[in-house]
């Protein structure tokens, strides 16, 4: 057999070529006990994997709620303009059917939606600073409600 030239590679390249080689292979399901002695083989230490695999479990419980914020932010989003929207039909209604002189419904059409225009960037982008305030605000009241739920015995109304 034909001897390889020695190359060497960058933490990042042998990353990425193990994670092609090791989707090739098709492990399937991995135990604790494979991972640890794949990562051995590799001289990684067990503390560095157990804290690999806590840091992987918390990023997996993050982007799952952020998901379920962002899903949260554009429920209100909409259900803030359908308000909008059949609030001010009704009181464009009214204002054309009783006063034709003055637009004074004007005022709260475009007040109201210079307003829901405003929660633009704490619903939809993602990096700005009202997002993650908003997405922390929301964070926090999802936490008290939680420890309230958790805090009532069995069989009280709302448990």
């Amino acid at each position: 057999m034909k001897a390889m030239p020695q190359n060497f590679y960058e933490e990042e390249e042998a990353e990425a070529i193990l994670r092609i080689a090791s989707k090739r292979v098709a492990l399937g399901n991995v135990s604790r006990d494979e991972l640890l002695a794949s990562a051995a083989e590799l001289g990684i230490p067990a503390e560095a994997v157990l804290e690999a695999e806590s840091a992987y479990r918390n990023q997996r419980v993050e982007v799952g709620l952020r998901r379920e914020y962002d899903q949260y932010a554009k429920r209100e989003f909409l259900s803030s303009i359908g308000s909008w929207f059949f609030v001010n039909c009704g009181l464009v209604a009214l204002n054309v059917f009783t006063d034709h002189q003055v637009s004074w419904a004007l005022w709260p059409v475009c007040v109201w939606g210079f307003f829901v225009l405003m929660d633009i960037p704490e619903t939809f982008l993602r990096g700005s600073t009202e997002y993650e305030k908003h997405y922390q605000k929301w964070l926090r009241r999802r936490a008290k409600k939680e420890a309230k739920e958790s805090a009532l015995p069995v069989g009280e109304p709302g448990a």
